[in-house]
């Protein structure tokens, strides 16, 4: 009997594994195969020519960026020194 119920359940365990799935997911990796390969055989979208002369970046947006990034530099290093100055001070009072 000790050797019957490990035996049998090692059968059913390798006979579900055996088993193919079935079900709504079953196919899934057949669809996804499927719809690539419809994809890859159409031609692309057109793209019209403006498309990219407004990738480039406008000399006013170029220096209005340059000046935003400037200004948090200037207040990441404010911060910064005054976060070192509380540290100082702390080490200094401690002493």
């Amino acid at each position: 009997m000790k050797k019957v119920i490990p035996a049998a359940l090692l059968a059913a365990l390798l006979g579900l594994s055996g088993c193919e799935e079935q079900g709504p997911t079953a196919d899934v990796g057949d669809k996804i195969d499927e719809v690539m390969q419809q994809a890859a055989s159409q031609p692309e979208p057109y793209q019209n020519g403006t498309a990219d002369l407004d990738t480039e970046p406008k000399p006013e947006t170029l220096e209005q960026q340059k000046e935003e990034f400037q200004q948090a530099i200037e207040e990441a290093s404010r911060e910064a020194e005054d976060r070192l100055n509380e540290i100082m001070d702390r080490t200094l009072n401690q002493e």
